[in-house]
């Protein structure tokens, strides 16, 4: 699929625009306001999550994936199991939204990566690097600094690296890391992450929710 220079330029634009996702309360979530991570507890466990990029890989044009970043502390004397299949996202339109596979999102960024890394690769995977870049060719014996707002924009591979282990998480341990979502967030003006463990799947309720207000 081909898209237009205005679609390029348009895209990024929005990435810097002021968008934020403000954690709500939800049942007895304590909310950390400064970091936008909202805080839940069911007996032993303890969840926090965050909205982490509003945009994985901005040069997938054909849709968006959006990451929270995710902690999960176990504190019961068994292992806890939480697979993907458990983390179920909604929309403020009631739509929802299954995590992905990070394999999944490997995949989609590297079919794409060639709109910015054309052959015979004089593009940039990374908005950081193309400024460098830029400024080297003009400045070459100068320093490289600059102020300016970018997207974190995660390497392919370092999707991987920064997942949710899907493990099971061992009695009193912790892991961290993100999931992946197929999701726009300048689309919407409120989601609402719910986690439903392997032993109580919906229509149960879910053990832990958490809103998001999405702020403009």
């Amino acid at each position: 699929m081909k898209y237009s220079l205005f679609t390029f330029i348009f895209s990024l634009f929005i990435s810097g625009c002021g968008i934020s996702a403000i954690p709500l309360n939800a049942g007895s979530n304590s909310i950390d306001i400064n970091t936008g991570t909202s805080i839940a507890k069911t007996g032993n466990v303890t969840i926090t999550a965050k909205v982490l990029d509003f945009e994985v890989s901005p040069y997938v044009l054909s849709g968006n994936v959006t990451s929270f970043y995710i902690t999960i502390e176990n504190l019961n004397d068994e292992n806890l199991s939480l697979p993907l299949s458990s983390f179920i996202l909604f929309d403020n339109s009631g739509n929802q939204y299954r995590a992905l596979d990070p394999s999944q999102v490997v995949s989609l960024a590297k079919a794409s990566s060639d709109y910015l890394i054309p052959y015979p690769y004089v593009g940039y995977y990374y908005l950081g690097d193309k400024e460098q870049g830029s400024f080297e060719n003009v400045y070459s014996m100068s320093t490289y600094s600059s102020s300016m707002s970018l997207p974190r924009q995660p390497y392919p591979d370092q999707i991987l690296l920064e997942s949710l282990p899907i493990d099971s998480v061992l009695p009193h341990g912790k892991i961290s890391g993100s999931i992946y979502f197929p999701i726009d967030l300048y689309e919407k003006d409120m989601v609402e992450l719910k986690i439903f463990p392997p032993e109580s799947p919906p229509p149960a309720p879910a053990k832990f929710v958490f809103p998001f207000k999405i702020s403009r």
